[in-house]
């Protein structure tokens, strides 16, 4: 932006914040945040700041793409960054930030594609009066506003301004700050304390503490009792307990060192630590350890008697064979203890004898999965690929199926749960033929019955014919699956054993579950429990040879990117396919147009054993979804309002790029570009031209001359 020349209004400002794909929030004069009601979930038109030019305008986030580092004391910030080895300097020059207060700061970054992210805050107690606190910085993510410039600051009562780098093509969140960021409640004790002033929080020894209250049992049942122990005590409680001396947040210093540096830094998310040994200067991952091997300690090596102490500590019977990992760690552990009381270096040492692992028994009895070699492949016919839907929904496997309030995905879920038990088609694909389970926590009985009768009518069959069609309405009642225990694990609900042992016992083909909000427990941005969670599902799928579909809200930012995705990453992740189902429209600046309520494109968003990408457009009629076969009436609507939205996507995009396309019958045609680019959707050269003249009668995009000398000036289209 020419910051040489007048400056913009209000207005053309907005103008040029929505341009970017910004969702604007007003704010009326007087006032510190938005006072309209719902003004998380749509932003405004520029036009509003035509006619009321003294509000000032805050960029909505969650429906932006954006998120924010809030700094309310650069100070305290910058003692918290280095220690997490986050380079503030960087940020503040290499990003765009606003600058109100010049002792304050706020940095904007894009939200990388498919991540959800939530805001979050450090604050510390003030120097000399403990008692009150206030905010060292903020993660700034989703419903929330930040106020741009040029809006009046009500402190300074000037104008906020613009530093660090452009705005224009806002950089993506660093890796380090996405980091902390998602591992918010890992590290913010550790950023509490690091405030030099702070009070410690005081820590009970392992000695004082009390062992988990479970009732002794066979630990041959779950995991062995080497893991449980680690699981059940904190690696920094244990190095305190071994003698060590906390020197920083996470560095100790071990009481055999004779160097008085403090060589151990610990990793609290995976409850380990990290032995540089004197001199060196990185964590070498051969030096990692955990708190069973500081037990060890006390028993000089003695593995054994360490294993015993930890089976008494956790209130466990008897011991089970040890597991590889058990061996693993055994061996490692030994050769740790060799290091600390020989003074040998680590690479000098070796455990005497063959190794701890020769020999041993490795199999864990209860698990049914074994070691296996892979020729033996070479006696066995390779197994086909087996589709209950091909490209869209796997056997023996969860897919999901993803779709915002309304969009009608428990319809297109419910149909194809009727042509399963029909061994119809479904919308236009060839559907396995067998016994389909509906299971809704949404619908009741009676809203089931009415989908039902429009379904089997379009069908052209009577609802006594759905012989093969098993139902359950969960509608009203505690539908979980799963429950969320105190160690942060999932564990499965009488409800879920119940489902299982029907699924046992009648064999269906599909079993469909809707929704995923009324069925887990959990923290849906949790990357564990959403994996677990699907762990559960999928065991069902593998154990009764079936498919699971399993449906979902997508997240506000997978409904403005049209990724369709809903919470972490992990949801996607952990399903072998994944599809969406969306309404057709078209965006116009900040504004959605939805030309026809009753178009719908379902698209395979994620296909580990396909191609992804396929589109499958619907209108729903009498009820039912029917697929749109040729481009006539409605049809020809969706086809046109599809090439429209796709022409604009793809212009931004090459704009973004610095590549000119325009009307002209040359390689920059855009029609002919966008039809042979990869991400065209598959629209036709002649659909894309129709789409251009329509955007350019409509005045959504314009033929411009470039830069340049006037020899050498070309037109070019761009967005308006």
């Amino acid at each position: 932006m020419d910051t040489q020349t007048k400056s913009p209004t209000a207005y053309e400002q907005a103008q040029h914040y929505t341009s970017l794909g910004w969702a604007l929030v007003a704010i009326p004069p007087g006032s510190k945040a938005p006072t309209d009601s719902g003004w998380q979930k749509q932003g405004k038109p520029a036009e509003h700041w035509q006619s009321n030019p003294k509000h000032s305008m805050g960029l909505l986030h969650g429906l932006s793409g954006t998120c924010a580092l809030d700094i309310d004391h650069m100070g305290h910030t910058r003692l918290i960054f280095d220690a997490m080895n986050i380079d503030l300097d960087a940020l503040l020059a290499n990003y765009p930030r606003i600058v109100g207060n010049p002792e304050r700061g706020k940095v904007l970054f894009k939200v990388p594609h498919g991540v959800t992210l939530e805001t979050h805050k450090i604050n510390w107690p003030i120097e000399g009066n403990p008692s009150k606190r206030e905010v060292v910085f903020e993660l700034r993510a989703g419903a929330v506003q930040d106020v741009l410039p040029p809006s009046i600051h009500p402190d300074t009562q000037k104008p906020y301004a613009w530093a660090g780098a452009s705005c224009e093509d806002l950089p993506e969140l660093p890796a380090q700050l996405l980091m902390l960021w998602q591992g918010w409640d890992d590290h913010k004790d550790q950023m509490a304390d690091l405030c030099p002033w702070a009070a410690p929080r005081p820590q009970k020894r392992l000695s004082e503490r009390a062992a988990p209250s479970k009732p002794p049992r066979d630990y041959g049942e779950g995991e062995s009792v080497i893991e449980q122990y680690k699981a059940a005590v904190p690696i920094a409680l244990a190095l305190e307990e071994a003698g060590f001396t906390r020197c920083e947040p996470d560095r100790y210093l071990s009481p055999n060192s004779t160097s008085k540096k403090p060589g151990v830094t610990v990793d609290r998310e995976a409850n380990q630590a990290f032995s540089h040994h004197g001199s060196d200067d990185h964590i070498n991952g051969e030096h990692r350890f955990d708190s069973f091997n500081l037990l060890a300690l006390n028993h000089n090596g003695d593995l054994s008697a360490a294993a015993k102490e930890a089976a008494e500590w956790l209130g466990l019977s008897k011991a089970r064979d040890a597991t590889v990992e058990d061996l693993k760690m055994i061996e490692h552990g030994a050769k740790i203890w060799r290091v600390w009381t020989t003074g040998e270096s680590w690479e000098d040492v070796e455990v005497g004898g063959p190794s701890i692992l020769n020999g041993a028994k490795f199999h864990d009895n209860s698990r049914t999965s074994v070691f296996f070699v892979a020729t033996e492949f070479a006696k066995e016919e390779k197994p086909p690929r087996e589709w209950l839907v091909p490209d869209f929904v796997p056997m023996f496997t969860v897919s999901s199926l993803y779709g915002d309030g309304g969009t009608g995905k428990s319809l297109a879920a419910l149909q194809l749960a009727v042509s399963v038990a029909l061994g119809r088609p479904w919308l236009g694909r060839e559907a396995r033929a067998g016994k389909a389970l509906f299971i809704t926590a949404e619908d009741d009985r009676d809203e089931l019955h009415r989908r039902l009768d429009d379904i089997a009518e379009a069908n052209s069959v009577d609802l006594s014919d759905l012989h093969n069609l098993l139902l359950r309405s969960l509608a009203g009642e505690d539908a979980l699956l799963s429950t969320l225990q105190k160690d942060g694990s999932q564990a499965p609900t009488p409800l879920f054993e119940e489902v299982s042992a029907y699924i046992e016992s009648e064999k269906p083909e599909l079993v469909v579950l809707d929704t995923l909000a009324d069925l887990f427990s959990g923290n849906e941005n949790d990357r564990g429990q959403a994996r677990q969670f699907i762990g559960m599902l999928r065991g069902v799928a593998i154990r009764n040879r079936c498919a699971v579909l399993l449906l979902a809200h997508p997240s506000l930012s997978g409904m403005t990117s049209g990724t369709g995705s809903g919470g972490n990453t992990a949801w996607s992740n952990s399903v072998r396919s994944r599809m969406y189902l969306d309404r057709v429209t078209i965006k116009d600046g900040s504004n959605v147009i939805e030309d026809n309520p009753n178009l719908r494109t379902l698209t395979n968003k994620k296909a580990n054993y396909g191609r992804t990408g396929i589109e499958i457009p619907l209108s729903w009629e009498d009820g039912v979804f029917v697929t749109v076969d040729s481009p006539t009436g409605l049809d020809a609507m969706a086809m046109r309002s599809k090439a429209e939205r796709k022409f604009l996507e793809m212009l931004r995009m090459f704009t973004e790029q610095g590549r000119v396309v325009n009307d002209k019958n040359s390689a920059a045609n855009a029609p002919k570009a966008f039809s042979e680019h990869p991400d065209g959707g598959g629209i036709s050269k002649k659909l894309f031209h129709r789409a251009m003249e329509t955007l350019l009668a409509d005045g959504r995009i314009r033929l411009v001359d470039t830069d340049g000398p006037a020899s050498k000036r070309t037109k070019m289209l761009e967005i308006v």
